[in-house]
């Protein structure tokens, strides 16, 4: 048995590049995933994202496309993950940019896979509570100040 891949579709009130850099650096994704992650953003490198006592992940940055792609694969951390791929596909559509975002390549399904990313309070419910700047975040960080509507499909 095969599994569906997770698939999120995100619209920010923010401009590409703000997006692009808070999924493409550490310093971004710190803003509204996790504050430990870790690595330098390039492809061929890695990023580790931390969470406490209960353990994270590492992933290869398999593409970096400023103009709007960020693909990861992960190495390490649960092992249903391990092996899945993530893929970000940015795009503009009048005031928002619209965030596609992929997990794939599960191998079976498992109850794990129904948290994501995006599920997280921080990327998507916890920003529609302030729309006052630009940037991509935690809704109670400077980089999170945006608004955002998330349809999943």
């Amino acid at each position: 048995m095969t599994m569906a891949d997770i698939l999120h579709r995100i619209g920010a009130v923010a401009p590409l590049d703000d997006v692009y850099r808070a999924i493409a650096t550490p310093e971004g994704i710190a803003g509204w995933w996790t504050t430990d992650t870790t690595g330098k953003s390039e492809v061929g490198g890695t990023l580790a994202f931390r969470f406490g006592d209960v353990g994270g992940f590492d992933m290869e940055i398999l593409e970096l496309d400023p103009a709007g792609r960020v693909r990861w694969r992960v190495t390490e951390g649960p092992e249903e993950w391990i092996g899945t791929e993530i893929d970000w596909s940015l795009s503009r559509r009048e005031d928002y940019t619209i965030v596609l975002f992929r997990h794939e390549g599960w191998r079976e399904p498992v109850e794990f896979k129904m948290s994501s990313f995006v599920d997280t309070p921080g990327f998507s419910r916890g920003r529609k509570r302030s729309s006052r700047g630009s940037g991509v975040g935690r809704a109670d960080s400077p980089a999170g100040r945006i608004g955002v509507h998330q349809r999943r499909r």
